[in-house]
């Protein structure tokens, strides 16, 4: 059964537990009608919806490193990295984007910090596909290169 684009808050929340959090990645590989580019939605292991746009709140960055490490060796897409939180209806303005690209470090970044989670994400289909967090909680990410572990631990 084909999942619909469901991208105002009504039509989510109608297809989801609002109680349970919800595991969203950026789809690349199916097509809805025109649509190339679009997230999915997850809810207890199952994909529920896809939409443009979906806010969340007590938002978590995930990333399966195992599924990484497969990705970067054999250079083929694979879901596994998510933004997992609960549907929300609050918009917000003051938030920073979040990216991730599992050829250039191995967790969502901010700037130069990673992001581990955050009080609220807006995922939007906006000129691509974006995620921007407000509050969100970071670590210094390393900056180390496999030269400079090489000759330090010698």
């Amino acid at each position: 059964m084909t999942k619909k684009i469901a991208d105002t808050f009504e039509e989510q929340v109608g297809l989801i537990d609002p109680q349970k959090p919800l595991k969203c990645y950026r789809n690349l590989n199916r097509r809805l009608g025109d649509e190339k580019d679009f997230w999915s939605v997850k809810q207890d292991g199952i994909v529920r919806f896809h939409c443009r746009c979906i806010f969340l709140k007590d938002v978590v960055f995930l990333v399966n490193e195992k599924v990484r490490q497969r990705v970067v060796q054999n250079k083929r897409k694979e879901v596994h990295a998510y933004v997992q939180g609960f549907i929300c209806d609050i918009s917000f303005t003051d938030g920073y984007e979040v990216t991730y690209n599992p050829y250039k470090c191995q967790r969502f970044v901010t700037g130069d910090r990673s992001a581990v989670s955050a009080d609220r994400a807006c995922l939007v289909k906006q000129n691509g596909m974006k995620v921007f967090a407000s509050n969100i909680l970071t670590e210094q990410t390393s900056s180390v290169t496999i030269e400079t572990v090489q000759v330090h631990m010698l």
